[in-house]
C-alpha cells in the first residue's frame, strides 16, 4: 500500500469514539467496509512487526495510555449528569419514637396524684422537587398511641391518632421558568457534552500524531536508502580509483579523496540508522500496549511508502468546514450556552417570589373513647372502643378534612447579589462572544496558511525533482568525461554529492509535502 495522504480520514469523530480500528478514507471515495480490529496484539514475525498507517492509527487509539485516561474524564461527566438528577428524586423519610413522662398536677382539677403518660408514634414523609415548572409536593403520614394515668380522664385513653398532610407549592413568578436544580441538570448535560468534544479533540489530536510519528519512521527508512544509494556510488568511485592507480592512470591521491568521502558517506549511513531507531521508539510509544512482554524489543517496520500524489486544495469549502466542525469552537459555544443559563438563573432570581401553596390534611382518632356524665369528678356513664383500623379508614377516606390555599409573596429590596451575578454574566458573555470571534479569526488564518503549506510543499517538491534529474544527469555526463580524461576526481566527486543532496531534498520536500497534507485535515477539526 502506498502512503497517499490525501488519504486522511474523513470519518466522523463519533466514529472513532465507537470503533476502535479505524480506517483511513480516501479524498472523494466512498466509506470502504470496517477495518478489522486493530493488531494490538499481533504476533511479529522474526522479531518485526509490519504496520500500514491506518493500523498504526487504531492500535494507538485502543492502547494509549494517555487517550485511556481521557476517556475518563467522559465517565466522570456521566457521574456528574447522575449527581444532579438526584435533585428530582422522590425522598422518603420516616421516624418511629417512644416517649414517656411524669409530671405534678397543676390545678384542682387534675387531683393531688402525679399524672404518667406513655406514647408510641411512627411518621413517613416522601417528598418531591418537580422537573416541571419548579413544583414540589411533600405527603407525610403520622400515627401515634398515648396512654394516660391519673389526672382527668381524656375523651379518649389511650388515644389513637392518625394524620395525613399533603402539600404543594408552586413558584408562579421566581423559580416558574428556571431553577437551579434544572440549571444544573442542563449545565451537567453540557459539560458532558463538552467532555466528549474534548475527548474527540484527543482523538484526532492522537492520530494526526500517529500519522506523523508513521511519516516520520518512514522518512528515516527513505533516508537511509537515499544514504545507501551515496554510499554505494562512492565504494564504485573507491573500487574504480584504486583499479586506476594500480595500473599507473592515476595518482595515489585520487584513492585517498575517494577513501574520504566514501567515509563520509559512511558516517551519514551510520546517523540515518540511528534516525530510524530514534522514529521506531517515537511510534512504539504510541501505538504499543506497555504490558507486551516483547514491547521494546520488536521492530516495527512501515509498509506504506511515500508517494506524490496532487491535492487540490478548495481553501473556502476548508474555512466553511473548520467553522462548522472545529471541535474546540463547537466547545467553546457550549461554554458560552452554559453562561447562558447561569445568566437565567440570575435573572430569574431578581424577581419576586411568588408562590401558590396548597394543603390538605385528614386526622382520625380511636381508642377507648369515654362519656362523662355531670359532677366533678365526672362520672363515665359509658365507653367505645374505635381500632386503629377505624381511625386509619377514617385519616385516608377523608372523613375530617381540612383544606388551605394561599399565596406567598416575598420581594428582595436592595441590590442583591442576584443582580450582582446578573451584571457579572453579562461581561462574562460579552467576553466569550469576543473570544469566540477572535477564535473564529484564528480558525480562517490557520486553514488559509495550512493550505498556502500543502501548495507550497507541492511546488517544491516538483523543484526538487527537477533538480534531481539535472543532477543524476550531470553525474552521468560527469562520469563519460571522467572515463576519456576530459575530468577530474575531484570533480566527480562533487557530482556525486550534488547527487546526494539532491535526493536528500527531493525526500524532504515529499515528506513536508505529506506532513502539509495531514496538517490541512488536523486544522479543519482541531486546533
Amino acid at each position: 500500500m502506498k502512503l497517499n495522504l490525501t488519504q486522511i480520514s474523513r470519518r466522523t469523530v463519533a466514529t472513532a469514539l465507537a470503533i476502535a480500528g479505524l480506517a483511513a478514507t480516501p479524498v472523494g471515495a466512498q466509506q470502504p467496509p470496517a477495518p478489522p480490529p486493530p493488531p494490538s496484539q499481533a504476533a511479529a514475525q522474526n522479531g518485526t512487526l509490519r504496520l500500514s498507517m491506518n493500523e498504526a492509527v487504531a492500535m494507538a487509539l485502543e492502547w494509549n495510555l494517555g487517550l485511556k485516561a481521557d476517556r475518563m474524564d467522559v465517565e466522570v461527566a456521566d457521574q456528574g449528569i447522575v449527581g444532579a438528577r438526584s435533585a428530582f428524586l422522590p425522598q422518603l423519610s420516616s421516624r418511629f419514637g417512644r416517649s414517656t413522662g411524669t409530671r405534678q398536677p397543676t390545678d384542682f382539677t387534675q387531683g393531688t396524684s402525679n399524672i404518667s403518660s406513655r406514647g408510641l408514634s411512627l411518621s413517613a414523609t416522601v417528598g418531591q422537587t418537580l422537573p416541571w415548572y419548579g413544583g414540589l409536593y411533600s405527603v407525610s403520614w403520622v400515627g401515634s398511641r398515648n396512654d394516660t394515668i391519673g389526672g382527668i380522664a381524656n375523651s379518649f385513653n389511650p388515644s389513637i391518632n392518625s394524620s395525613l398532610n399533603l402539600n404543594f407549592t408552586q413558584p408562579l413568578l421566581a423559580g416558574f421558568r428556571v431553577d437551579s436544580a434544572r440549571v444544573g441538570l442542563e449545565t451537567s448535560q453540557r459539560s458532558r457534552s463538552i467532555a466528549d468534544l474534548t475527548l474527540q479533540q484527543r482523538l484526532v489530536g492522537a492520530e494526526v500524531t500517529v500519522k506523523l510519528a508513521y511519516l516520520n519512521l518512514v522518512a528515516a527508512v527513505e533516508g537511509r536508502k537515499v544514504a545507501q544509494q551515496a554510499m554505494d556510488i562512492a565504494d564504485q568511485s573507491l573500487k574504480n580509483a584504486r583499479a586506476r592507480v594500480a595500473v599507473g592512470q592515476s595518482p595515489q591521491i585520487d584513492v585517498i579523496e575517494a577513501e574520504a568521502q566514501a567515509a563520509g558517506f559512511r558516517e551519514s549511513l551510520i546517523g540515518a540508522d540511528g534516525r530510524i531507531g530514534t522514529a521506531e521508539d517515537n511510534l512504539r510509544q504510541l501505538i504499543l500496549d506497555p504490558s507486551r512482554p516483547d514491547y521494546w524489543q520488536v521492530r516495527l517496520e512501515a509498509t506504506d511508502t511515500i508517494v506524490l500524489t496532487p491535492f487540490q486544495v478548495d481553501v473556502e469549502a476548508a474555512i466553511k468546514n473548520a467553522l462548522a466542525n472545529r471541535l474546540d469552537l463547537i466547545s467553546f459555544r457550549q461554554n458560552m450556552e452554559i453562561t447562558d443559563l447561569r445568566a437565567d438563573l440570575n435573572k430569574n432570581l431578581t424577581m419576586p417570589s411568588v408562590n401558590l401553596e396548597l394543603n390538605y390534611s385528614a386526622s382520625a382518632t380511636g381508642g377507648t373513647q369515654f362519656e362523662f356524665g355531670e359532677g366533678f369528678p365526672p362520672p363515665i356513664l359509658s365507653r367505645t372502643d374505635r381500632s386503629f383500623g377505624s381511625a386509619l379508614g377514617d385519616t385516608f377516606s377523608g372523613a375530617y378534612p381540612n383544606w388551605s390555599a394561599f399565596v406567598r409573596v416575598a420581594y428582595p429590596i436592595g441590590q442583591t447579589s442576584a443582580k450582582v451575578a446578573v451584571a457579572t454574566t453579562q461581561i462574562q458573555k460579552r467576553q466569550q462572544e469576543l473570544d469566540v470571534r477572535n477564535l473564529e479569526l484564528q480558525i480562517v488564518r490557520d486553514v488559509r496558511e495550512a493550505a498556502r503549506q500543502v501548495q507550497n510543499s507541492f511546488e517544491r517538491v516538483q523543484a526538487s525533482r527537477v533538480t534531481r534529474e539535472a543532477a543524476e544527469r550531470q553525474l552521468d555526463a560527469e562520469n563519460r568525461r571522467f572515463e576519456v580524461g576530459m575530468s577530474t576526481t575531484l570533480a566527480q566527486q562533487q557530482r556525486q554529492r550534488d547527487l546526494a543532496n539532491a535526493r536528500n531534498t527531493e525526500l524532504g520536500a515529499m515528506i513536508s509535502y505529506n506532513s502539509a497534507l495531514i496538517q490541512f485535515q488536523r486544522v479543519q477539526k482541531i486546533q
